[in-house]
């Protein structure tokens, strides 16, 4: 990754980068996790907050046997914010 990292959040269960030169979130989710809706809901505020109100890409590395509600997926695909700033995404498992 560049040298232009702006922030990190880390939770229990994942690291939240930001590369503000190249607009890019990198997501690292640990293994084991089941993302419910209050996470997900978090999480989405989160980003928010962080790379605030530009355009950007994601890459989101899932670790291995991960889950997540109907609830948190409905969040991920209805989500403004997302649907206005997220430029791609790219997932890895």
């Amino acid at each position: 990754m560049s040298k232009t990292l702006k922030i990190i959040k880390e939770y229990y269960n994942l690291i939240l980068e930001y590369y503000e030169e190249e607009n890019l979130l990198y997501v690292k989710v640990k293994p084991n996790i089941d993302f419910e809706y209050d996470l997900s809901k978090k999480i989405m505020q989160d980003v928010q907050d962080i790379v605030g109100e530009r355009r950007h890409k994601a890459i989101i590395k899932m670790g291995e046997y991960n889950s997540s509600s109907d609830g948190s997926r409905k969040i991920y695909a209805e989500n403004a914010y997302i649907k206005k700033y997220r430029l791609a995404d790219a997932f890895i498992v």
